[in-house]
């Protein structure tokens, strides 16, 4: 079953290339294009998970679901294009633009690899140190926590091609505007991590059950890395804007080696919560205390900061 299930995910995944598409419309600021029709068969997969799960089916049955979700949402894709364009797209590849890409983008293809891996190594560890009731407990608290990771995703998708133009022309404007949205970005963030922090018991208690209860203190501490990944996606952004994109593979590789260092240290003691909290120093580090030790993204740190700060609030300055 296990060959079946990767199978189908890994043939899925070969549509994803019409996520080109998705890049398209975030550069033209037209994001509802792609948005909606994604959201719409989300949607659609959510609500056959539920039945599937009322039903008692099997974990081949949920694999058919995130296959057939990933196929759809490039065929949703493909419509919109047709509908905004009407015609359906006549690409021709060109070796020397896709060699041109590759030598600019491989940091960040890196990057994504060890934020993807440094990301899920407290998991692995937890299962090598602990035991499989603490990781099921930790599972649940990311589970509640990574849900919101989506948000800077989407609000940075939709602004900053815009910002892109700024940059080329006024870059004052660019900056000022940069610094608004690590503003709104913190302030998001911070207010939906300490909404958790007041409602995680219950939170947990309605989406797993009563016997998932030690996942709210787990919880508790793990939505605070949503506040560094907020920023971070926004930094992340802005590195490729000014073309520091080689500094984005040094950020993740530092927060790898934090990560697991800290992992080691902490996980044999206090388990989940030591896994959490290395988890958060090591998003911290990558997204907000590298840029300090940098000088070409010392101005990034100075943003950072204010944000954080929450100055600007006392100042008045949202606008």
């Amino acid at each position: 079953m296990v060959v079946i299930i990767v199978a189908l995910l890994s043939i899925s995944a070969i549509a994803q290339g019409l996520d080109v598409i998705e890049y398209y419309f975030q550069a033209k600021t037209l994001s509802r294009y792609s948005v909606v029709p994604k959201n719409i068969v989300f949607l659609a997969a959510s609500i056959a998970r539920i039945y599937a799960v009322f039903l008692h089916c099997s974990l081949l049955a949920f694999a058919w679901i995130a296959a057939l979700e990933m196929l759809l949402s490039e065929a949703a894709l493909l419509i919109s294009y047709w509908i905004y364009r009407r015609s359906f797209p006549q690409w021709k590849f060109k070796s020397a633009h896709g060699n041109r890409l590759l030598k600019e983008s491989w940091p960040l293809v890196l990057a994504s690899l060890l934020v993807m891996i440094y990301m899920r190594t407290d998991q692995i560890m937890l299962g090598m140190l602990t035991n499989n009731k603490v990781v099921g407990y930790y599972s649940a608290a990311v589970r509640l926590s990574e849900i919101w990771y989506i948000v800077p995703t989407l609000i940075c998708s939709s602004v900053m091609p815009r910002l892109l133009n700024c940059f080329n022309t006024d870059k004052a404007l660019y900056y000022a505007r940069i610094q608004l949205l690590y503003n709104y970005l913190v302030l998001i963030s911070m207010t939906l991590a300490l909404a958790t922090v007041v409602v995680s018991r219950p939170v947990v208690v309605l989406a797993f059950g009563h016997d998932y209860l030690p996942a709210a203190g787990i919880l508790t501490i793990h939505i605070w890395t949503g506040v560094f990944v907020f920023i971070g996606v926004l930094g992340g952004q802005q590195l490729i804007h000014e073309n520091l994109v080689k500094i984005e593979l040094q950020r993740a590789f530092l927060g790898a080696i934090v990560n697991l260092g800290l992992n080691v240290l902490l996980i044999p003691r206090y388990g989940g919560i030591g896994s959490a909290c290395a988890t958060l120093v090591a998003q911290a580090a990558a997204s907000y205390f590298s840029d300090a030790f940098n000088r070409r993204t010392r101005h990034l740190f100075r943003m950072k900061t204010y944000a954080l700060s929450g100055l600007w609030l006392l100042q008045g300055r949202y606008r």
